[in-house]
């Protein structure tokens, strides 16, 4: 893997009208969600099965936490595929009408864009308090002196 280049999506193979309503978007300080872009190149992608994220020779124990409404990117659908591919010692936690971030409202002000986070205050607020209480709980579980 040394001086190897790691294999990505290349977003140029999203089709060209996600890529024109996010850059609209961005002209128009409207909200920006890179979620459609980034589902149209990975989708036209045929470097996709390289680009994957492989967990399938791992022994680690994976937690991966989303929203069904993350407007930054799939990480619902992502975190699925990941899981199908090795469900032993992996969880999934999806929460329904959460956004990318689970503290905040549904865009966020980056000086010069809004970006589209996706969900509600509300939501996502709950999103937050639930997960932390789980990854606090399966840290101590996995990393105590006990394993």
């Amino acid at each position: 893997m040394k001086d190897e280049e790691v294999s990505y999506i290349d977003m140029t193979k999203g089709d060209i009208l996600s890529g024109f309503k996010m850059f609209y978007d961005m002209a128009t300080f409207a909200p920006v969600s890179f979620r459609n872009s980034y589902e149209s190149a990975a989708n036209n992608d045929p470097n996709r099965e390289q680009a994957r994220i492989k967990v399938k020779d791992t022994d680690a124990n994976i937690l991966l936490i989303a929203g069904t409404e993350d407007m930054m990117w799939q990480s619902d659908v992502a975190a699925q595929n990941i899981y199908d591919k090795r469900p032993e010692n992996f969880e999934v936690l999806i929460y329904e009408g959460a956004g990318h971030v689970f503290f905040a409202d549904w865009y966020f002000n980056a000086g010069n864009m809004n970006m589209a986070l996706g969900g509600d205050i509300k939501r996502n607020g709950k999103a937050g308090h639930d997960s932390m209480k789980i990854i606090v709980d399966r840290l101590e579980k996995w990393h105590s002196q006990d394993n």
